[in-house]
């Protein structure tokens, strides 16, 4: 594993997976830019403390499992796939308390040991439908042993 990967996976465990958004200047430079920010969130580390607060907060067990990695120094793309319980607030919708899977891909530039810069996507559409929030997907969402699945576009 390079540097950079596990900048990146130690990032995700101990940022995401164990909540320590007090960990976050040892993995985040201060200038930090976020391309797709959280909802209203500013496209910096202050921002980024803020969107992952929503999130532990609307999603009880929130967990990011790297399925993929592809380096080309200094970026790093990771393929995710990202599980939790939809248990609070969010982005207005009251809590389902339906558990939920969706994909996502970070594009993270990584220097001196820091990420500086952030770009990604994740499955809105597939995790609205999971929280019985879009029900004109159903329609067009393919399906796999009764689970409905989404592609990023």
């Amino acid at each position: 594993m390079s540097d950079i990967q596990k900048c990146v996976h130690d990032m995700y465990q101990q940022v995401i997976n164990e909540q320590k958004l007090e960990n976050l200047p040892q993995f985040f430079a201060e200038h930090y830019i976020d391309h797709q920010p959280q909802h209203d969130d500013e496209p910096n580390m202050k921002g980024m403390q803020q969107g992952f607060k929503h999130l532990f907060q609307a999603f009880k067990g929130y967990h990011v499992q790297i399925d993929r990695v592809v380096q080309e120094a200094p970026w790093i793309a990771v393929s995710l796939t990202i599980t939790g319980m939809h248990s609070g607030e969010f982005m207005g919708i009251k809590p389902s308390h339906k558990e939920f899977q969706v994909r996502g891909i970070d594009l993270l530039k990584v220097e001196d040991g820091l990420i500086t810069e952030r770009d990604g996507l994740f499955d809105m559409q597939s995790l609205l439908f999971q929280l019985q929030q879009l029900k004109a997907a159903q329609k067009h969402s393919p399906q796999k042993d009764g689970q409905q699945f989404s592609r990023i576009p």
